[in-house]
């Protein structure tokens, strides 16, 4: 059978079976993957650089291997229900390993940086995030896992599934309850400071107004 070397172009599946040889593409010395299927090889260093779209997790907790690069945010239609622009791009940095008992897990981070509304001020704020990654990997037909305090599950087969859906999946979770910009960048929460210290230096009494209505109303 007559196999293509299409990995120098990027590729979209993660190895099962790695073989060192020279890529006939770029003539360069790497490690080349053959896909699950036994149909293609892969360049395998320039692939991961890439980021690909499909991964399968356990096969890569198996191998060891990890994964750096960026996806466009423009990719996440149910984060963006929450952002109020989808410029940029999420940076991500996964290790795919093991734990002392043998069990799969991620280890890393992925970040980035999201325009979204203040809820305050209904104006738009950047969101610098930093999320911290650590997910068990638990097959969808195995018992629940009992993982560590600081650690998620992250239910899978053995049939590949998108990266994407991960990395949005964390930018999901860290997104904050209420956004709002800081005390000294709200515009709404100046103003309203503001009041409150002119009445504060008259001496008057915030419920001094209702209390006059109620003294009123009985009159």
């Amino acid at each position: 059978m007559q196999r293509g070397f299409s990995g120098c172009q990027g590729a979209f599946w993660l190895s099962v079976e790695d073989q060192s040889q020279a890529c006939p593409r770029c003539e360069s010395f790497a490690t080349l993957s053959f896909d699950r299927f036994g149909r293609e090889t892969y360049h395998l260093t320039f692939m991961l650089r890439r980021l690909p779209e499909f991964i399968e997790p356990l096969r890569l907790a198996g191998l060891g291997r990890s994964l750096q690069g960026r996806l466009p945010l423009e990719r996440f239609r149910r984060l963006a229900e929450s952002l109020h622009s989808s410029e940029g791009e999420a940076d991500v940095d996964l290790e795919f390993g093991v734990d002392e008992q043998g069990r799969p897990r991620i280890l890393g981070r992925v970040g980035a940086r999201l325009e979204v509304i203040c809820q305050r001020c209904l104006a738009p704020m950047v969101l610098e995030t930093d999320l911290v990654v650590r997910l068990y990997l638990a097959a969808a037909e195995a018992p629940e896992l009992d993982v560590p305090d600081g650690f998620d599950t992250l239910s899978v087969s053995d049939r590949p599934m998108l990266l994407a859906d991960i990395v949005e999946d964390e930018l999901i979770l860290g997104l904050p309850l209420v956004a709002m910009h800081s005390r000294d960048e709200c515009t709404a929460r100046t103003e309203y400071s503001v009041g409150a210290d002119k009445h504060a230096e008259k001496g008057e009494n915030p419920f001094a107004v209702l209390a006059a209505l109620k003294k009123d109303e009985r009159c």
